[in-house]
């Protein structure tokens, strides 16, 4: 992921937390999806998010209340 810009970086932070502890907050997940409709992603953004929310939809990471 290109670390260039505060939501880059910020995707990177929720990404990396997220594998760590198998978590997303509601409040991470609504950033990601927000995300995802900007025209303001790299390729690598966008696959990491769908990753992400792809596993949420799948039960392997927990959706937890902020």
């Amino acid at each position: 992921m290109s670390a260039s810009s505060p939501l880059s970086l910020a995707i990177s932070d929720i990404y990396a937390q997220t594998l760590r502890t198998r978590r997303i907050t509601r409040s991470h997940r609504q950033m990601l999806m927000d995300a995802m409709r900007s025209n303001a992603l790299g390729e690598e953004e966008r696959s990491a998010i769908d990753r992400l929310l792809w596993s949420t939809t799948r039960g392997r990471v927990e959706l937890v209340n902020d």
